[in-house]
């Protein structure tokens, strides 16, 4: 079962925002680090498993990092989105 987007909207007004999103999952990953950290700490004896694991969880937040950023940025809008579907308006009624 998928859990997640539907929880934080649950009982809410309005869905949650791009960056509400973002947050939620950064705060997850950064929750997972910390396990699988702990979890290297606990099992030296499988460090090069969880090495690689706890690298994922650092990746993943680098990703979180620049989502951010591609979030933030102002998007600039494509020539269809301005102009819209392509039909032009003519003012001779044709």
């Amino acid at each position: 079962m998928v859990t997640g987007a539907s929880d934080m909207s649950a009982g809410a007004l309005f869905a949650p925002t791009p960056e509400e999103r973002l947050a939620a999952l950064e705060a997850f990953v950064v929750t997972e680090r910390g396990h699988r950290a702990g979890m290297l700490a606990r099992h030296p004896e499988n460090a090069a498993y969880w090495e690689g694991r706890v690298r994922d969880a650092e990746a993943a937040l680098a990703h979180v990092a620049a989502l951010r950023v591609e979030i933030a940025a102002p998007q600039k809008k494509s020539s269809r989105e301005v102009w819209g579907s392509g039909s032009v308006a003519t003012t001779n009624g044709a």
